[in-house]
């Protein structure tokens, strides 16, 4: 048995170690150097099994004039010529519907607690650091409907299971101190003990070692661009990359927002576009300064992760194209954040990133055997691919060993 996995982030990573617990040749296929390169390398650090709200949610089309003409807003949508922008744009307002996010958020529930369970148990069982912390995440409002809307989404999520707690400003205080300097405008906080934080990009390189190291049946082939799937009839049977032709019984697409232009090459499309996020990592030399959990600002969209001694600034969500160039004007809106909580010297090297979440319009992942047999997807997972990466990873894992011819 021989499976390729196109994609050595988080999603990819996942999807890899499962299949090789269960004696499976694995190669993992990545353009770049090393594992977790991509949109896994600077995110938000958050792994958030009980706070899933998608981004497709009633209170969405109000919002849009904002999000069209204000350049520093934290959500900012720009036109362009691109149909597939317009057709997921569309596909995104019909979903923006109380119905439709509650499903969502149903469905979304289901996959981040079988994620938590299972990072339980890979924490426990593979021995690699990924300053994996577990002290909960604190999500505070600043705005009184915003704040009114996240205590009905909290309400639902309780009834899916989830373990939240509504308190109010002083109480944000209490529980995370270092947010004093912004506790004035604060009007209360969402607290889910549950949630963790952990280094994604970490978890992709320690991963990618210990598996090489651990495990004869698993091959890292960096440096290789895919350029298309092989197929013979509908099956898939390998690979066309830059390096040459690979062959396997099956072929794992992980790709986030490059899927597209490989799956256009058989002839599918998914209803994948990007939405750019940006972060900045800083060193906090006083721990003491550094927050005990996990934080976000849901007015301002930015999420604070402390990861080891260093603290992830993260947010802001693009939707306006493919580039991956930074602009740097939303740098500047994280740091102006940052400042205001945190002691961010001017000198401080901000290590600015932007990555592109590949996002489908209800919020929801696409995962499992395509229409063509031995070709799987794992894609589509938004900002929530380091939450779900275990989930859909486990899932589509078992699919494909469903289908594998087994060794004698």
């Amino acid at each position: 048995m021989k499976v390729i996995v196109i994609g050595a982030g988080v999603v990819g990573m996942a999807t890899a170690y499962y299949l090789v617990r269960h004696g499976v040749d694995v190669v993992v296929v990545d353009e770049q150097s090393n594992a977790g390169e991509g949109t896994s390398k600077g995110n938000g650090a958050q792994l958030c099994y009980n706070y899933v709200a998608p981004l497709a949610g009633p209170g969405v089309i109000g919002k849009l004039p904002t999000w069209l003409t204000d350049r520093d807003s934290p959500v900012r949508f720009s036109p362009t010529l691109d149909v597939h922008q317009w057709l997921w744009c569309l596909e995104f307002l019909r979903r923006c519907n109380r119905r439709d996010s509650e499903r969502t958020t149903q469905s979304l529930l289901k996959l981040s607690h079988l994620s938590s369970n299972l990072m339980a148990e890979f924490s426990s069982e593979v021995p690699i650091n990924f300053d994996y912390t577990t002290e909960g995440k604190l999500v505070v409002y600043s705005n009184l409907n915003s704040f009114e809307s996240a205590k009905q989404q909290a309400q639902l999520q309780k009834t899916h299971g989830s373990n939240q707690f509504v308190i109010g400003p002083r109480e944000c205080l209490d529980m995370e101190p270092t947010l004093g300097p912004i506790g004035k405008k604060l009007v209360g906080g969402i607290f889910t003990p549950d949630d963790h934080t952990a280094d994604a990009h970490l978890f992709c390189r320690e991963l990618n070692d210990y598996l090489s190291e651990a495990h004869a049946s698993y091959q890292f082939a960096s440096g290789h661009k895919v350029n298309s799937i092989i197929t013979h009839g509908n099956k898939a049977t390998g690979i066309r990359t830059n390096n040459g032709d690979m062959y396997a019984d099956a072929v794992i697409v992980a790709t986030g927002i490059t899927t597209n232009p490989l799956l256009r090459t058989v002839g599918l499309r998914v209803p994948i576009y990007p939405i750019r996020g940006y972060s900045i990592t800083l060193s906090i030399q006083d721990k003491a300064k550094l927050p005990r959990i996990s934080v976000t600002d849901y007015d301002e969209r930015i999420v604070y992760a402390p990861i080891g001694a260093r603290l992830r600034v993260a947010g802001i969500a693009d939707i306006g194209g493919y580039a991956k160039q930074i602009d740097l004007r939303r740098i500047a809106v994280l740091e102006a954040q940052a400042r205001q909580v945190y002691p961010v010297s001017k000198h401080e090297n901000l290590s600015p990133w932007c990555g592109l979440r590949p996002a489908t319009p209800a919020g929801l992942p696409i995962y499992g055997q395509s229409s063509i047999e031995g070709l799987f997807l794992n894609v589509g997972h938004g900002a929530l691919g380091w939450t779900l990466a275990l989930a859909t990873g486990h899932i589509v894992a078992s699919d494909v060993l469903s289908i594998l011819p087994r060794n004698p």
